[in-house]
């Protein structure tokens, strides 16, 4: 709802759900994937990746990949948003 409230007031271009970021090796091997909650493009066209979490949802291979996600692409913002 806050996105779409964001859009509105014109604060956001748009955005997507459950987006899915491929993960590869460090030799461009395709190794799987992040589905990152939410991506997010500005008015600038920039776009950031959102994720949503309460501790509870927390998991070692979350962990793992939300790594090697800003690793592989360091260039992208990443943030969290914890409910």
């Amino acid at each position: 709802m806050w996105l779409d409230s964001e859009k509105r007031q014109g604060r956001v271009k748009g955005w997507r759900y459950e987006v899915a970021i491929p993960l590869h090796t460090g030799n461009r091997k395709l190794i799987g994937a992040y589905i990152v909650d939410f991506v997010v493009r500005f008015l600038d066209g920039h776009e950031e990746f959102h994720e949503v979490k309460s501790k509870g949802t927390i998991t070692d291979l979350w962990r793992w990949k939300w790594k090697h996600s800003k690793l592989e692409y360091p260039n992208r913002v990443f943030k969290m948003i914890w409910g």
